[in-house]
């Protein structure tokens, strides 16, 4: 039986983790997302406050990993907007539509602010999940996403980030 040599085994999670984050802000970026690190955490009382850095890891800053953003025109960039909600962007742009029936106005602008946590198996721990929650609920995102790697459909060699909401803002659906 080979033993697991972890000190290893941590940097090669670490490398390809930073590896996967870039592979996300890429997709995001050709898409036409703003993306910034998100740069704050949720300590044990709930309270946002600064993500503390380490020497070792001075760039895994806070929770999620990115904070995007768009000024987007309905009906225009529903579509994007719904690449990025993965599964539930479908059903969130039929919401949308039907607000913006009722409105009777003809289109609007306004800002989506996502919060996105790269993983590579899709899944938050308890903590991350706590946090997500209490994010939501402060009103930080509207959104916050979990980008996990999946194959691409047309080259099942290729692994490419496949997105799905975790927590959103109460919309009524």
């Amino acid at each position: 039986m080979k033993s697991i040599n972890k000190s290893k085994q941590g940097k090669r999670n670490r490398i390809n983790g930073s590896r996967w984050e870039a592979k996300v802000r890429a997709d995001l970026e050709s898409k036409g997302w703003n993306i910034s690190r998100f740069c704050n955490n949720v300590d044990n009382e709930g309270n946002i406050v600064p993500a503390k850095s380490t020497k070792f890891r001075s760039n895994t800053h806070g929770f999620p990993d990115f904070l995007i953003w768009k000024w987007v025109s309905f009906p225009k960039d529903l579509d994007n907007i719904a690449y990025v909600l993965g599964e539930a962007g479908e059903k969130w742009k039929q919401v949308a539509m039907n607000q913006l029936k009722k409105s009777n106005l003809g289109s609007m602008s306004f800002y989506v602010i996502i919060g996105v946590e790269c993983k590579s198996n899709g899944y938050l721990d308890k903590i991350e999940k706590s946090k997500g929650e209490i994010l939501i609920r402060n009103g930080v995102f509207t959104f916050l996403v979990v980008a996990k790697k999946s194959k691409d459909e047309k080259d099942k060699r290729k692994v490419v980030p496949k997105y799905t909401i975790q927590y959103k803002k109460s919309y009524g659906w």
